[in-house]
């Protein structure tokens, strides 16, 4: 299966507003499907559950319903963690040059790879880049439910190809308007 090539901004839209909401799975798993995402097996409530009593935390509800209904699913760009990758934020490589208290923001995603991370605010639930250059901690989304749907609107630049000026330029004022933030 395949998607066309979006036309105007709104086919760019993701296909879920929030995780949890009814049919996100099932919308979210047919977009996946168009783009010839690979789907890996979704993770197990022991994984999860392991993980968080090492860290003597519960991860989100958002984040373990996807990882539950998903699993560590690699949107090109943004790479979601697997259960044992997800990490305090005090394990990034360059955490002595960041001020910020870091026993509060778990490592959820790669972003580009794995020298720049993306993190929760275990607290706010606000999602944050780690950016290792210049090393700083920077809010960039609401949720991790607008991770998940700034990583769709992603998947088109991947998908047709990072040349398509034109496809350059709606994505970006999508996720401007929606998100505030370009990924």
């Amino acid at each position: 299966m395949s998607i066309s090539k979006p036309t105007c901004p709104e086919e760019l839209f993701p296909p879920f507003e929030k995780i949890g909401d009814n049919a996100w799975n099932k919308h979210l798993s047919d977009f996946l499907r168009s783009f010839d995402v690979p789907l890996p097996d979704p993770c197990t409530n022991l994984d999860l559950e392991k993980q968080e009593q090492a860290m003597g935390m519960t991860f989100p509800d958002s984040l373990r319903t996807f990882l539950l209904e998903f699993g560590p699913v690699s949107f090109d760009y943004i790479e979601i963690l697997a259960p044992s990758q997800i990490s305090l934020a005090t394990e990034l490589w360059f955490a002595d040059k960041l001020t910020e208290n870091l026993n509060e923001y778990i490592l959820i995603a790669n972003a580009g790879g794995p020298e720049n991370r993306f993190a929760l605010n275990i607290e706010s639930g606000d999602c944050y880049l780690a950016r290792h250059y210049p090393p700083r901690l920077e809010r960039c989304l609401n949720s991790f439910d607008d991770l998940i749907r700034i990583a769709c609107v992603g998947l088109f630049t991947g998908y047709y190809g990072w040349d398509d000026e034109e496809l350059e330029a709606m994505q970006t004022q999508v996720m401007k308007d929606l998100f505030g933030f370009v990924v």
